[in-house]
């Protein structure tokens, strides 16, 4: 079989996402909040879940039909046992090409080398807030950062490519979008700010409460214009014209 399956706009389909497990260590609200996913949730039972014998089985129809890069979630997908299982034989398919893994990074510095020399090559880590209260109060579970911090630290260590992702929800954590920039930066991680979304009804999703790409943006300017300013203020611009300018541009 060699046939490619496309979208409507004749786009391939490369990427497949698959979810190993629906459970999770955190409770964060804007995915899995606590008030429905309680104590008691009934989550689905391992008889229920896809065997690793039946993911590959899938893996390799899919690379069939034109699927280059496979990328593992959860729930969190370390909590599933023997992961490594699955990534060695995942590795062996013909035709994929890439394999990542998206978690939030707790488990990672006990799993990053073993998951690496199992052909693994990328990791997204979700961390929304370098401020261990606040982080905590986003994960629902009272868990600080440094546990994340220490599994960004394992997985560059063991080689395999970082992302970070962080949810950005306005009057939560958008406080965080400057930090969180400046520690990848000086960590060299590629950082992406992802929308909060509605995820099937169950995280209370407002849109007042999302920060869009252009709010994003806008957080980073206040510095370089501030800056401007203070030379306004020193003498070394003297036509006001050029301050009504500059603030025009920051309110645009």
């Amino acid at each position: 079989m060699n046939s490619q399956i496309k979208d409507s706009l004749d786009r391939p389909l490369r990427d497949l996402r698959i979810s190993v497990i629906d459970r999770c260590n955190f409770r964060c609200s804007y995915c899995m909040p606590a008030e429905i996913f309680h104590e008691n949730f009934q989550f689905l039972p391992k008889s229920e879940l896809l065997s690793y014998e039946e993911i590959v089985r899938l893996s390799k129809i899919f690379a069939s039909l034109g699927v280059k890069k496979l990328r593992l979630t959860g729930g969190e997908p370390l909590l599933r046992r023997d992961l490594t299982t699955l990534v060695s034989n995942l590795v062996k398919i013909e035709g994929i090409e890439d394999i990542g893994l998206t978690t939030n990074g707790v488990f990672l510095k006990k799993h990053a080398v073993d998951l690496r020399e199992a052909g693994l090559q990328r990791v997204n880590i979700s961390l929304d807030s370098l401020d261990d209260d606040l982080f905590k109060k986003m994960n629902g579970r009272d868990i600080g950062i440094k546990p994340v911090i220490e599994g960004i630290a394992a997985a560059k260590e063991a080689g395999l490519g970082v992302k970070v992702n962080m949810v950005v929800k306005k009057e939560t954590n958008e406080s965080q979008i400057l930090p969180m920039a400046r520690f990848c930066k000086d960590e060299g991680i590629q950082l992406r700010y992802i929308e909060f979304m509605d995820v099937g009804h169950t995280n209370g999703w407002q849109l007042k409460n999302v920060i869009t790409k252009k709010n994003c943006l806008r957080c980073f300017k206040p510095n370089s214009i501030l800056n401007r300013l203070k030379k306004i203020i020193l003498g070394r611009w003297q036509n006001a014209s050029v301050i009504r300018a500059l603030l025009q541009k920051w309110a645009s």
